[in-house]
């Protein structure tokens, strides 16, 4: 997804939910017989208040920790930060309850900006512990619902849930979105994606326990768990169909390290409307990419795990750069035997390997070859394909490829703008100067032309739908 969606997701799931817990949480509470003894608007503020002041407290004491131990190993780490969180949310629980939520996530949030020691094995650790503790959690709110009380739902509760997501849940984004700058796009695809999950899950089963079968309590549990199955199952079915359809699908480019030559490119591809993440195993290499704005991990370029989490399936571009031939080579063999409509482009070093390279498929980039060809060009005249790909003011010069979506359908009928042009068509078999009854053929490649925005535009509607 774009920035702009996935920074709302992100946001609704960190900040939003221990909100809404909290105020679920007074609400039941005091509707079932005044058990809130402060009024629930000092009680809210306060929880909040001290959930921030006791997460800040909790990563402080792990920054300083990490302070006092220079060489603190990766499992020293994950202890630190697993017995840390127990300890807060124990501490938070029993010194003002319902404060633990917004306390873990203050410092989950802290923790990520400061950027921790051995960062990816921490999000490793934690990847493995949060399935671990989210499937017993389900497991354990699961068993409070009986399934006689789930089937006495139908139908109403089944309409209740469909309200929830066909209704409620869009008007609540579109009102609350109101001059956010998101594109109607955007909006429409929050609307239609809402999965409730391990929060309202573990409510649900509070709640259950505290109104009791005299207040509808299992009714209200097995609702809960009726929304969280339905968005989850259904929404998950379409949640990639919808993104590609209403273009909020960001345009994925992996590069493989993060030196000064993959620095350059990143900023090029970001400058272009491409979402880059740049992977290298060197931490200061990674530091100095960040500082300059841009997003890297630390990590292996050849671990498969890693490649997957961070996208390697939905990938457009995949580029290697690493001063390592083989690490080069297995990242864009990876690449291309999980996600066969991948661009590669790879950098050999050693100029015996460039065939090698070549039988993947990928576009090869000898450094030998390419310092060559530089050279050549600075001592003659420029390439046409220099001239055309450079900016002219605002205007600049992309390439398309043609997917599988498109093939068979003529140019005039790409609903590109008036002020974009189709240059060139390039096929196996040579190039072609199109017209509008052009019929594009899976394969080809399509050089735009036209204002910088229309352009970037036109690119990312036709590549998510090829």
């Amino acid at each position: 997804l774009n920035d702009h969606v996935r920074a709302v997701l992100i946001g609704e799931g960190v900040l939003i939910d221990p909100l809404g817990a909290i105020l679920a949480v007074v609400v039941l509470e005091t509707v079932v017989g005044g058990l809130v003894e402060a009024d629930p608007l000092v009680f809210i503020p306060t929880r909040l208040a001290a959930g921030l002041v006791f997460g800040l407290a909790g990563a402080a004491l792990v920054r300083g920790v990490v302070q006092l131990n220079k060489n603190i190993s990766p499992i020293e780490i994950q202890l630190l930060l697993f017995g840390t969180s127990i300890a807060l949310y124990a501490f938070s629980s029993l010194v003002l309850p319902q404060s633990q939520l917004t306390a873990m996530a203050t410092m989950g949030l802290v923790l990520a900006w400061i950027n921790i020691p051995h960062a990816q094995a921490v999000r490793s650790f934690e990847d493995d512990i949060s399935l671990l503790l989210i499937g017993a959690i389900y497991v354990l709110a699961a068993a409070t619902v009986e399934l006689t009380v789930m089937r006495d739902l139908w139908p109403m509760g089944f309409i209740v849930v469909l309200l929830l997501m066909v209704a409620i849940r869009p008007a609540v984004v579109f009102l609350c979105s109101v001059g956010s700058g998101l594109r109607w796009q955007e909006r429409a695809y929050v609307s239609a994606i809402g999965p409730r999950g391990v929060v309202a899950a573990s409510l649900a089963a509070f709640a259950s326990t505290q109104l009791g079968e005299e207040n509808a309590g299992p009714t209200l549990a097995a609702l809960v768990f009726l929304t969280v199955f339905m968005t989850v199952a259904v929404q998950s079915t379409y949640a990639d169909v919808v993104a590609r359809f209403l273009g909020v699908k960001a345009m994925r480019a992996l590069v493989a390290g993060a030196g000064a030559l993959a620095r350059r490119i990143a900023v090029q591809l970001e400058a272009d409307g491409y979402d880059v993440l740049l992977i290298d195993s060197d931490e200061e290499t990674v530091e100095l990419a960040k500082a300059e704005g841009l997003t890297a991990e630390l990590g292996d370029v050849t671990d498969v795990r890693f490649l997957n989490k961070h996208g390697a399936m939905d990938a457009k571009v995949a580029i290697a750069l690493t001063n390592r031939d083989q690490s080069n080579l297995l990242f864009i063999q990876y690449l291309q035997s999980v996600n066969p409509e991948v661009r590669l482009f790879v950098r050999v070093g050693q100029p015996g390997a460039v065939e090698a390279f070549k039988q993947t498929g990928a576009t090869v980039l000898s450094e030998v070859d390419t310092l060559a060809a530089a050279m050549s060009d600075l001592i003659g005249a420029p390439t046409l394909e220099q001239t055309l790909v450079s900016r002219v003011g605002d205007r600049m010069t992309v390439e398309v490829p043609v997917g599988p979506a498109l093939d068979g359908r003529a140019i005039r009928e790409l609903g590109l703008p008036q002020r974009v042009l189709v240059l060139l068509l390039v096929r196996d078999n040579g190039d072609l100067v199109p017209s509008g009854n052009t019929v594009l053929r899976t394969g080809d490649r399509m050089l735009l032309f036209g204002r910088r925005e229309l352009v970037l535009e036109s690119r990312e509607r036709l590549v998510t739908i090829a």
